[in-house]
């Protein structure tokens, strides 16, 4: 829509707030009133392969993993964008080591949970949640220390959307077309199984 938004439906939609006549405004008797909101939306978190949008900022996917944990929206700026501890809810603690939180870009960084992020951690008591790109623990050494470790962006439910094939394209691993040879026999074999009476 570029800027057709903000040029000419946010201008209109104030005029009929405000009760100007133009319109079928004075056919149905509109005097003006209500408001509204208007608001820019940030960057989409995945992409159509359900890969996590490379634009998307710390605090933007933080509040987002806030919310898949707690179904509730992060108020007040309760999530600081200089710490990978996000708060805790009911009981559990909630972290997020994306994007170099830690000071550290790369991907065997602060990205990945390793004994040397985990010592690094601001302190829980209690149950944790750890959403990662990647863990070097073992899942029974997860459990034994009551760490339940979420992988990004799978576990963040962006998968389930993608279509059949897309995870081989996201992780590009694309499988080969088949050859015009290959593609010629099975179909001389489906046309041939049909005109003998069998199930293609």
């Amino acid at each position: 829509m570029g800027d057709h938004a903000v040029t000419h439906c946010l201008p209109r939609l104030q005029k009929v707030i405000d009760g100007e006549q133009g319109g079928i405004s004075e056919a149905v008797g509109w005097k003006g009133g209500g408001g509204c909101r208007f608001v820019k939306l940030g960057e989409t978190l995945f992409d159509a392969f359900g890969r996590l949008n490379p634009k998307v900022k710390f605090a933007d996917l933080a509040a987002f993993v806030w919310w898949r944990e707690t179904k509730a929206p992060a108020v007040g700026g309760s999530i600081k964008a200089t710490s990978p501890f996000l708060g805790v809810h009911e009981g559990r603690g909630l972290y997020l080591l994306y994007n170099g939180i830690l000071g550290d870009k790369r991907p065997k960084g602060g990205n990945v949970l390793t004994p040397a992020v985990l010592a690094s951690l601001p302190k829980h008591g209690g149950p944790r949640v750890v959403y990662a790109e990647a863990t070097t623990y073992s899942p029974s050494s997860l459990a034994r220390m009551n760490i339940s470790f979420k992988q990004i962006p799978y576990d963040l439910g962006s998968m389930p959307l993608l279509a059949e094939g897309a995870l081989e394209y996201a992780a590009g691993l694309m499988p080969e077309a088949p050859r015009v040879e290959d593609a010629k026999a099975l179909g001389a074999a489906a046309a041939g199984a049909g005109e003998e009476g069998e199930h293609v």
